[in-house]
């Protein structure tokens, strides 16, 4: 396609240097979609500018935008590669155009690789299948061309085309799991089983199928155990609520797995076995309240009803004081709004005043002083959203509380929740 951008990640190693040659020598099958190339440099090695500067002489010589992406990433003590991958990606998918694609130099022997190093550490389904070819990524789609040809394939080719390109010698230190893995178990492998790398990674292949079996599913079950009318009035404090009475009916393995794959499309989060196993215990297992912290996010339990939201501050947060139009009065943060009747509106000398809850608080209505912890009660208000829903007072007398309930003799005759998002 003529407006597709194709982004090829190039460290200067040989596999992303014959990457990036195969493109350009198939550039008219491309339909000249647009052929860039993204260096990412962690300034941790002391070559890296040589490496940097061999990746812009390369690309160049083929006719090829480079994009340099300089960095001073702190000294990174553990989990370094998993670190420097991390913010690879970042770089990558901000530089990523919207549909554009993402092509990496993975080879089979880094698929066979990456399942042992995920076998050893004990991973699920996701981690023993390895890599996959094609995935979304950012705005676009992530492809791994190469992920079927081993590493020989690849070196015959750069032989054959008279490649140059940088060796890492970080790829040497077998201090690195995956350098150990490389350099000690798969040759012990290989002597065994010559053609052991293409086995373990037809493997990986096998169970991409079983994966997508359990991920629909999951997604059936989800749509289950989905609760849209669930208690509460401050909608978009939201993100998604399951109904626990269904996910009951469900096995325990189809709860967890429709457990970790509800947080992963809501918010974009894997949860590990051992986070999963908690959020089971103390969550879903006949709990009348509870809540599990998850990085920016929170789970919590009202009546039966799992509710995934974003992170509620510790302490009520000040009044965000209402937008006040004609005939109402709207908190916009919480998607609240109160209606003035139109006839009496508000009287002139009133002292209107927006507080928190702070407990004792009663309310005239029906013709009764009521207290406003039964009408929390009755009106299924979850615990938390008490204590953030804004009461208003005119001249200290509780006159509403917002998409709950209003005073018989106030200003204002209705008051409903607004479906706004800021």
């Amino acid at each position: 396609n003529m407006s597709t951008t194709i982004l090829a990640g190039l460290s200067g190693g040989l596999d992303s240097v014959v990457l990036l040659h195969l493109l350009k020598s198939i550039d008219r099958q491309l339909e000249s979609a647009r052929i860039s190339a993204i260096h990412v440099n962690h300034g941790i090695h002391n070559d890296s500018s040589d490496w940097a500067e061999f990746c812009q002489q390369y690309c160049d010589a083929l006719g090829v935008e480079l994009h340099i992406s300089q960095h001073r990433l702190k000294s990174v003590t553990s989990n370094r590669e998993a670190v420097f991958r991390r913010h690879r990606y970042r770089v990558f998918s901000d530089h990523l155009p919207k549909s554009g694609l993402l092509l990496t130099a993975h080879h089979l022997n880094d698929q066979a690789e990456t399942i042992l190093f995920n076998l050893f550490r004990g991973a699920g389904l996701k981690g023993l299948r390895g890599m996959k070819q094609r995935i979304a990524f950012a705005s676009g789609v992530h492809i791994r061309p190469l992920l079927a040809a081993p590493r020989r394939l690849l070196c015959e080719y750069a032989e054959n085309h008279h490649l140059k390109w940088i060796d890492d010698p970080s790829n040497d230190d077998v201090k690195l799991d995956r350098n150990f893995i490389r350099h000690h178990v798969i040759p012990v492998i290989e002597r065994r089983w010559p053609a052991g790398q293409s086995s373990i990674a037809r493997s990986g292949a096998n169970l991409i199928q079983t994966e997508q079996i359990i991920d629909e599913v999951g997604h059936k079950d989800i749509e289950f155990c989905r609760q849209p009318d669930h208690p509460g009035v401050i909608e978009n404090a939201y993100i998604s609520v399951l109904n626990l009475s269904r996910m009951d009916q469900l096995s325990r393995a189809r709860q967890f797995n429709a457990l970790r794959l509800w947080i992963l499309t809501s918010a974009a989060i894997t949860v590990t076995a051992d986070q999963l196993q908690q959020i089971h215990q103390d969550l879903c297992t006949q709990p009348s309240s509870g809540l599990f912290e998850l990085e920016s996010y929170q789970l919590r339990v009202f009546k039966n009803c799992l509710y995934l939201m974003p992170a509620m501050p510790k302490s009520p947060q000040r009044i965000e004081k209402p937008q006040i139009n004609d005939d109402s009065f709207i908190f916009r943060n919480l998607s609240l709004r109160v209606h003035l009747q139109t006839k009496t509106g508000l009287n002139p000398g009133s002292a209107l005043r927006f507080a928190h809850r702070q407990g004792g608080e009663k309310i005239r209505h029906h013709g009764q002083n009521q207290r406003l912890k039964s009408i929390y009660q009755q009106r299924l208000i979850p615990t938390w959203e008490r204590e953030i829903i804004p009461l208003i007072f005119e001249d200290n007398q509780l006159i509403a509380v917002p998409g709950v309930v209003l005073s018989d003799d106030g200003p204002f005759e209705k008051s409903s929740v607004s479906k706004y998002k800021d």
